[in-house]
């Protein structure tokens, strides 16, 4: 896991992809917590309740700001040594 802030932005960039839809996982219906670490993370900082609905969460709050919809960009990053 890796937090990249800027004031006009924060990323968080976690290896690996969904194993569900993006779109079921913003809709928080069907969850699916993959990252343990990341739980315990937001657990720690009391934005978290161990529930597998994370993207579902930051959705949400977004839209209760007010705030620009967040984006969610899923890459698979390949890396080849010779």
């Amino acid at each position: 896991m890796v937090i990249k802030y800027k004031p006009e932005e924060i990323t968080l960039e976690n290896p690996g992809r969904f194993r569900i839809d993006i779109a079921t996982a913003i809709e928080g219906i069907v969850t699916d917590p993959r990252n343990a670490l990341l739980m315990k993370f937001f657990n720690l900082i009391d934005v978290g309740e161990r529930s597998g609905r994370g993207v579902y969460e930051i959705y949400r709050a977004w839209a209760s700001m007010r705030w620009d919809t967040p984006t969610l960009d899923e890459a698979l990053i390949l890396t080849v040594r010779f």
